[in-house]
This record gives structure tokens, sequence and C-alpha cells, in this order.
């Protein structure tokens, strides 16, 4: 991604009212501890709650089922 592709993103999501965050089980789950991506879900969680914040809406949207117990 170029730096001009960032600023229209940012751009973008400035001018936004509403955040659709896509969440797929790879980045919600560590595979390799077989439990949630608790540092990366609080990232996110505070990115959410700033946008929240700024007056924007969001939409949380799961990429697949979630699996869990498994081992996947």
């Amino acid at each position: 991604m170029t730096i001009a592709d960032r600023k229209l993103a940012s751009r973008r999501l400035t001018d936004a009212k509403r955040i659709v965050v896509k969440v797929g089980s790879t980045l919600l789950v560590d595979s390799d501890k077989g439990r949630l991506n608790r540092s990366w879900l609080e990232s996110l969680a505070a990115d959410v709650a700033a946008c929240r914040k700024r007056g924007k809406k969001s939409s949380w949207c799961p990429q697949a089922p979630l699996r869990w117990g498994d081992g996947t």
C-alpha cells in the first residue's frame, strides 16, 4: 500500500458515517495457543471505541462461523 493509498483510506474513514469491521477467526484466535488473541482484540476494541467517540457507527461482521475446541 502506497502512502497515497493510505491517505485515501484515512480520508474515507474520516468521512464515513458507518464502519463495518469484518473479523476472521484467523485474527481473532491464536491458533498456537488455541484461545482468543486477546491483545489484538483489545486493540481492535479501542480503535472501534475511538471511532464511536467521533460519532461513527460500527457493525461487526464475522467472516465465517467461528470454530472452538476442535483445534482449528
